[in-house]
């Protein structure tokens, strides 16, 4: 309630493995065979790979600067039983759902009595204003279940998930809950409880939000003096990462197979869409980063093999 704006019992907050127990779990419970669930397009990598194995009916809906286009969704699949989005940061475009689109989201999953799953992974990193509620928090009718993760917000190996389910899945969620995600270990839980309720986690975040801001300043003054002309940016409020698309050329497999022979940990924009129309460029994060003369030095390393790739005929 306190940072993400959502009003919930503690009886509707199920304690999972993780991002991928969530979905598990949630289309265990509540879909039926056929079911449509819907995606975004440049969506999660992993929740794509993983709704392809557990979701046979899966369609993918465009994203652009104000979040998943909703309108698509009403024209050609407003039969969805389930959306999954990505509303605060969307996963990778980190772009925001914007306001009225939110309300058509929700007015749809309302009117067509479908499910929204929202996955809330980095919302509380925002840096330019105040964070931005959930989507949940605009839910008066119940259609929206939230679910997070700590591996952002404090560690990768902090394998703890959670959602909150809608008052009238309660009993649903339990019965199946109990067979699927009964076996988490209980000494994480208490050692994350009591980091959350002794206010360390609230004091974390503020500091991570400062030194997050910080660092991808550095990163992007780092990218802009190596590659002036290479990449253009789309800079959005937050989250953990930047999006460095290609000016021209559609080449950024390459680069990344280049970056990455240097340790440096970018994934290819391209490889994040599953429909045709595709946008280019490198998803590159900077949460480790600690100076802008480290960041420049690890870009110096990758600088001449990138332009000599940039200057190939047809890239």
């Amino acid at each position: 309630n306190i940072s993400r704006g959502l009003d919930c019992q503690p009886e509707q907050i199920f304690i999972t493995s993780g991002y991928r127990a969530n979905l598990r779990l949630i289309l265990a419970v509540l879909a039926q065979a056929g079911d449509k669930v819907l995606f975004e397009d440049p969506g999660y990598f992993f929740g794509q790979k993983l709704l392809k194995r557990i979701a046979p009916n899966l369609h993918y809906v465009p994203v652009d600067r104000d979040g998943i286009n909703v309108d698509h969704l009403l024209r050609y699949h407003a039969d969805a039983r389930f959306a999954v989005v990505t509303p605060t940061h969307q996963s990778p475009l980190a772009v925001t759902l914007s306001l009225p689109r939110k309300h058509q989201l929700l007015a749809w999953a309302q009117e067509n009595n479908s499910w929204i799953i929202e996955d809330d992974y980095d919302g509380e990193f925002h840096y330019t204003r105040k964070v931005i509620p959930a989507l949940k928090s605009l839910d008066t009718h119940d259609r929206v279940i939230y679910t997070g993760t700590f591996s952002k917000t404090i560690m990768p190996a902090m394998r703890i998930g959670y959602l909150v389910m809608p008052q009238a899945t309660l009993a649903r969620f339990r019965e199946l809950g109990e067979i699927l995600e009964n076996g988490l270990p209980l000494l994480p839980q208490k050692i994350l409880a009591q980091f959350l309720s002794e206010g360390h986690f609230y004091r974390h975040i503020k500091k991570m939000r400062i030194l997050y801001q910080q660092r991808r300043r550095m990163m992007l003054d780092a990218l802009q003096a190596c590659f002036p002309d290479l990449f253009e940016y789309e800079l959005t409020d937050g989250g953990m990462h930047i999006v460095a698309f290609l000016r021209r050329g559609t080449q950024d497999t390459a680069l990344a197979e280049v970056w990455q022979q240097h340790q440096l940990r970018v994934l290819p924009l391209s490889g994040w869409y599953m429909q045709t129309q595709k946008r280019y460029g490198l998803v590159i994060g900077y949460t480790n980063i600690q100076s802008y003369e480290q960041a420049m030095a690890l870009l110096q390393r990758v600088e001449e093999e990138t332009r000599a790739l940039w200057a190939r005929p047809g890239a």
